[in-house]
């Protein structure tokens, strides 16, 4: 058996100095004393700083008592101490000098940010606190309470709030109850103070952090690969968009397409918009959404250019079959595209896809004369003259630079249009 332990030589110099500087006296004089309580002198108590060990356990419970009762030494220096002279009976020493504090059993976190009361007393309105209620019990994604100014709604809010938080109530019970108040600062409650609201109030990890970083990672991981292609093809779009044409860009169709946006619709990453009840559907990103899908694209580099592509050809299919058999529809089809239209061409244009950008631009050419666009006409045409005139599309080029004069004519731009015809007439013939 070993007679020697560094870390007990290190805690005990460690008790020897607490004690001399609590007491204003010097090492020596300490271990002076300690050798004569132990029976031993002072240069035995400077072997044991050394390391050496105590022959018999009543020198260490002498000198772990010394460095607790008049060092004020704690409970881990004595744990540590005992182990390292192997003390018997640790534990029972361990409790005698430094009693483990009480275990007070913590109550049940309740999560709520309830106001306090603006009232003394609360008015019970029976039906009203029942339609509330009952209202709560559904499932539904808003109840609303609605009245004149003055006459309890926000009061009433509050006590049922306060109610479902009660394990024995009237009102459906609850986990947690967040506040969010526009009065204080009217108009200034967006989606973010929301969300900071509800993770601060939840004790939520991710509050102390990036809040939607952490909110948006957690729902990617409850999305199967059908629901991550919609959502990174919704990207392309920079506002709402159709169902058939969000299907199309994704490559996500029929019964999986729709079991992929009512998730994640149910998850908040996309939102529906119906102008009418009769009115087909549109998808939307919400801004911060869009950011997020935006740097998870980046490892879906062949999707992005894929859901362009994609969605082109499901447009171009559209103009083409209305030509066949409806050519007053292709305005029709223009406007309801119009945003998505001009982002591709630009995305076309520059990354340099000189044949998609023409296909798609003289297909689509009279969305320019759309009022929304109007300002657009000629830089979109000149766009069209120098990409035909870099692939070396002759007839593409006359056919632009003949859009271009008549528009500078109409604009009255006259030396403008006699510049775009003498370059027409430099083009070779088609």
């Amino acid at each position: 058996m070993k007679h020697r332990n560094e870390a007990f030589g290190r805690l005990l110099k460690a008790g020897i100095a607490s004690i001399a500087n609590c007491e204003g006296r010097t090492a020596s004089v300490i271990e002076e004393q300690l050798g004569s309580v132990i029976g031993v002198s002072g240069d035995t108590v400077q072997r044991y700083k050394t390391g050496h060990l105590p022959p018999d356990d009543v020198a260490v419970k002498i000198l772990a008592e010394a460095a607790v009762q008049r060092g004020f030494l704690g409970r881990e220096w004595l744990q540590r101490f005992l182990h390292a002279a192997r003390y018997p009976f640790a534990d029972q020493l361990l409790d005698a000098l430094c009693p483990a504090p009480l275990a007070r059993p913590r109550p049940p976190r309740i999560y709520e940010n309830l106001p306090a009361p603006t009232y003394s007393q609360f008015v019970m309105r029976p039906q009203a606190f029942a339609e509330v209620c009952d209202g709560l019990a559904q499932r539904t994604a808003v109840v609303l309470i609605v009245g004149l100014g003055g006459n309890g709604k926000t009061s009433l809010a509050r006590e049922v709030a306060a109610r479902t938080l009660q394990v024995q109530g009237a009102a459906p019970p609850f986990d947690a109850v967040v506040w969010v108040s526009d009065n204080d600062r009217p108009g200034t409650t967006n989606l973010s103070t929301i969300l900071d609201t509800v993770a601060l109030t939840l004790d939520y990890p991710a509050a102390r952090s990036d809040l939607f970083a952490d909110l948006f990672s957690r729902a990617w991981t409850l999305l199967d690969e059908a629901a991550r292609r919609v959502l990174l093809a919704l990207t392309i779009f920079p506002t709402s968009v159709t169902s058939e044409a969000l299907a199309a860009a994704a490559d996500v169709q029929g019964f999986t397409f729709d079991c992929a946006a009512e998730r994640l619709i149910d998850l908040a990453l996309i939102d529906l918009q119906q102008e009418r009840l009769t009115s087909p559907p549109r998808y939307v990103l919400h801004p911060l959404v869009r950011a997020f899908a935006l740097a998870q694209l980046r490892e879906w580099l062949q999707l992005d250019v894929a859901a362009r592509e994609q969605w082109a050809a499901y447009l171009l299919g559209l103009i083409t079959t209305a030509r066949e058999e409806n050519a007053g529809r292709i305005p029709g089809i223009l406007d309801t595209h119009a945003h998505q239209i001009r982002a591709y061409l630009d995305w076309a244009y520059h990354t340099e896809r000189w044949g998609a950008f023409l296909d798609c631009y003289w297909r689509t050419e009279m969305l320019w004369d759309i009022s929304v666009f109007a300002e657009e006409r000629i830089p979109q045409a000149e766009r069209a003259l120098a990409v035909a005139l870099q692939v070396g599309d002759a007839g593409v080029a006359l056919r632009a630079s003949l859009r271009l004069a008549r528009l500078y004519s109409f604009y009255r731009k006259l030396d403008a249009a006699l510049a775009a015809f003498a370059r027409r007439a430099a083009l070779p013939a088609e």
